[in-house]
C-alpha cells in the first residue's frame, strides 16, 4: 500500500479549495506534469467518473 501525506495552509474556504481538488478538469491547474485532464462527465468527481486526453 502506497501512502502519501502532506501538509501545508492555504489562504482560502475549505469548500473552494476541495471543489478545485474534486474537479479533475482542474488538475493540470495544480499538479505537476498533468497536461490535460478529460473527466467525463465533467465538474466534481463522483463514482463512475472516467478521464481521457
Amino acid at each position: 500500500m502506497i501512502e502519501l501525506q502532506e501538509d501545508g495552509e492555504i489562504a482560502c474556504p475549505a469548500a473552494r479549495v476541495w471543489a478545485v481538488v474534486a474537479d479533475y478538469g482542474q488538475d493540470p491547474r495544480w499538479r505537476k506534469g498533468v497536461e490535460t485532464m478529460a473527466p467525463h462527465p465533467e465538474g466534481i468527481v463522483q463514482v463512475g467518473t472516467t478521464t481521457g486526453p
